[in-house]
This record gives C-alpha cells, sequence and structure tokens, in this order.
C-alpha cells in the first residue's frame, strides 16, 4: 500500500534549500504521530504502511506534505485498502495534515476492492452495501474532525473480471495413497497461479463434463512443479477422475494470469475470451522457443 500525494502540480518539487538534506527527526515525528493514530485503530500497519512502503525517493514529498510545503492545489491522498477501518485510520491522518499545514483533502481515493465468491459458501457484499459501508464510515470520520466531506472514489479491484475466468486443467496421473488423500495431477500449478502457495488461496473447481455429478472423497489438486506447496486446491469434492479428465477451476480472472511466471521452465498458458457469440485467443500460449528466446550461448 503505497500513498500517492495528489496535486494538480504533481511534477513541482519543493523548494531546494532544505530538501536535501530533509531532517530526518520530521520523518520520525510524523511516523510517531501516524502510530499512534493507527495505534487506537489496532491498524498500525495501514498507517505505518504509508510511510515504510514509499519509494525512498518519494518520502520528502510525503514529509513535506505533512509539514504543509507542498503546491497549495493539494487534492487528497490515495491509498490501496478500501475498508472501514482504513477510512477511519485516513480522516485521522487527514486531520492530522490540516492540523499541520491547513490543507484540506477535497478527494480520498481508498482503492479498492470489493471481492467476489471463491467457494460456494462465500456471500461477498452487494455493491450498494459495500459503498455503503466504507462511505459511511469515512463520512462519520470526518465529521468527527470536523473536515468538510472528501470526494471518495472506491475501485471495483478483482470484482470486475475475478468471476470471469475459469481456468481449465487436464489430469495427467492419479496418485491414491489409502489413509492419506488422493492426489489428482494435471498440467498446470504454481507457476500459473501462484496464489495457494503463496497465502492459502482457496478455489473451486468441477469436471468440467460432469458438473452435477455426484461428489466423492475430497482429492488434492496438485500442480507439476515438483515443489510440496505446489497444490492448487487441497480439499476438492470431485466425482470420480481419470486421467485425461479435464477440470475447471472458477473465479481466475484476477490475480492469476497477472501472477504468473516461467517458474521451472514451464511455458504460460493461453487466455481464450469467449462469449455465446464467439471465442477468440487474445494471449498466444507460450512455447519453449519463448522460453530461450532471450538465452546466449557461452561460446
Amino acid at each position: 500500500m503505497t500513498p500517492r500525494a495528489k496535486s494538480k502540480a504533481a511534477t513541482q518539487e519543493p523548494a531546494a534549500t532544505t530538501e536535501a538534506a530533509l531532517p530526518y527527526r520530521l520523518l520520525a515525528e510524523t511516523y510517531r504521530r501516524l502510530e499512534q493514530t493507527a495505534a487506537r485503530l489496532e491498524i498500525i500497519e495501514i498507517l505505518a504502511g504509508l510511510f515504510r512502503q514509499t519509494p525512498p525517493e518519494l518520502l520528502p514529498r510525503v514529509v513535506y506534505l505533512c509539514q504543509g510545503k507542498i503546491a497549495p492545489d493539494f487534492a487528497g491522498v490515495e491509498i490501496g485498502l478500501a475498508e472501514k477501518l482504513a477510512a477511519r485510520a485516513v480522516a485521522d491522518f487527514l486531520a492530522e495534515v490540516r492540523r499541520a499545514t491547513g490543507l484540506v483533502a477535497a478527494e480520498v481515493n481508498l482503492g479498492g476492492g470489493l471481492g467476489i465468491a471463491y467457494l460456494p459458501e462465500d456471500a461477498p457484499p452487494t455493491i450498494p452495501a459495500y459503498v455503503g459501508a466504507v462511505a459511511g464510515a469515512l463520512g462519520e470520520a470526518v465529521d468527527r474532525h470536523g473536515l468538510p466531506r472528501p470526494r471518495l472514489c472506491l475501485e471495483p479491484g478483482r470484482s470486475i473480471v475475478g468471476p470471469a475466468g475459469v481456468t481449465l486443467y487436464t489430469v495427467g496421473a492419479v496418485k491414491r495413497i489409502p489413509g492419506v488423500r488422493t492426489y489428482v495431477m494435471v498440467d498446470g500449478g504454481m507457476y500459473e497461479n501462484p496464489r495457494p502457495a503463496l497465502y492459502g488461496a482457496r478455489y473451486t473447481a468441477v469436471v468440467a463434463d460432469r458438473v452435477g455429478a455426484p461428489a466423492g472423497e475430497p482429492v488434492a489438486v496438485a500442480g507439476r512443479c515438483c515443489e510440496s506447496g505446489d497444490v492448487l486446491i487441497w480439499e476438492a469434492p470431485l466425482p470420480p477422475v481419470e486421467p485425461g479428465d479435464v477440470l475447471a477451476v472458477f473465479s481466475t480472472g484476477a490475480y492469476t494470469y497477472a501472477m504468473a511466471s516461467n517458474y521451472n521452465r514451464f511455458p504460460r498458458p493461453a487466455v481464450v475470451l469467449s462469449d455465446a457469440a464467439r471465442t477468440r485467443v487474445i494471449v498466444e500460449r507460450e512455447t519453449y522457443e519463448d522460453l530461450v528466446r532471450l538465452d546466449r550461448p557461452l561460446a
């Protein structure tokens, strides 16, 4: 989460008289105030991250923001965590900015975003409920500080493309370990969807040509990267599966292909766009020639 001070004169730098030797005590003091503000809301990482994750070359701008030494056409701030607690923390931050500088934010962009359903039991909020909760929290917080209500921007995030994506895998082998579990090995894995391995993201899968078939014993859908963590779904309630079957994994339209890599020198899959009228390839499947195109011989 990196803050971006929004200014119409974004390219204007502070005066050079003191910025080259900007006192770090000012940064430390501002950081301390933000930590105190965040601690009261039990979300210290939200506001601490405003500084910790800011690129060093931008720190002078952030510090000057809190010291009132940026252009007077300051418009607002932007973060990337649109939750009620974040809205309240940002309001506290803006109150500090006004107290120290006299600047008042006309716009707050809380970023994203609205969640989606990955599992049958998931029930993400509707757009009206989500916007109402975040906007209400921000409005109450700025009112508490006596700040004018800013223009609120929210980003839809994965809610647009997430549910639109389905990943198809071909089963290569089925390994049954009595008393342990059954592994269904597929032709993908953590190289094209690292989310389960990185932070335990969960998905729903079906056998593409037997969607309504009764489920048997849950199986683990494993990838081909030869890593202990390369499991896409640990407990997938599927009907009996055989090599050659196609599994469809839902809700992979966001943070899947965008996070894919050539881990273990695997080529990334194709992306196909389909609707009721037509189907077309929008990203070609990578080949092994693509993987070695930039390699150069030693001789």
